[in-house]
C-alpha cells in the first residue's frame, strides 16, 4: 500500500491515466443519471463514492489547479484554467440537458400520449448534478493538459 501511495503522484500525473479516469467518471455519471436500474440503492451509493474518488484522483493529478487562487497561478496555468471553465460550462449545460431528457423520456410512462416529467429529482440525481458542477472543470483540465511528468 505504501508503494502505491508513493507512486500516486507519478501515476496520477500521466495523461492516459487521467483520461481513463475521466472516461470512467463520465460512464459512472451516465449510469447514475439514467433511470435504469429502477432499484439502484446500493449501486447508486457505490457510483457516488466512485465519482468522489475519481474527483479526488483528478484533483491530485492536476495539482488542484481548479481550486487555487489566481494569484498562485502563472499566466499559462491561469489561461488554461479559464479555457477549462469555459469548456466545462458547455459540458455542464449538455449534462443538465441530458438529465432533463433522461428524466422526461426514459422515466416511467403508463399509457400516456405525451411523456410527463417526473415528480422529483431524487437524491442520486441531485448528487449527480452536484458531481457535474464540481468535477467538470477538473475533468476538462485533466483531459486537455499534456502529461505533467515532462
Amino acid at each position: 500500500m505504501s508503494r502505491l501511495a508513493d507512486q500516486w503522484p507519478t501515476i496520477g500525473r500521466s495523461r492516459p491515466v487521467r483520461r481513463l479516469l475521466v472516461v470512467v467518471g463520465v460512464a459512472a455519471w451516465a449510469v447514475l443519471v439514467s433511470p435504469y436500474p429502477r432499484s439502484n440503492r446500493w449501486a447508486g451509493g457505490a457510483l457516488v463514492l466512485l465519482l468522489a474518488v475519481i474527483g479526488m484522483a483528478l484533483g491530485i493529478g492536476t495539482g488542484w489547479e481548479v481550486l487555487r487562487r489566481r494569484a498562485g497561478l502563472d499566466e499559462r496555468e491561469a489561461a488554461a484554467r479559464d479555457r477549462a471553465y469555459r469548456a466545462a460550462l458547455r459540458v455542464v449545460v449538455a449534462g443538465v440537458m441530458l438529465m432533463i431528457l433522461a428524466a422526461w423520456f426514459l422515466g416511467p410512462q403508463i399509457n400516456q400520449d405525451l411523456p410527463t416529467p417526473p415528480d422529483g429529482l431524487g437524491t442520486y440525481r441531485v448528487l449527480a448534478l452536484a458531481a457535474l458542477f464540481l468535477l467538470a472543470p477538473t475533468a476538462v483540465i485533466s483531459w486537455l493538459r499534456p502529461s505533467l511528468l515532462d
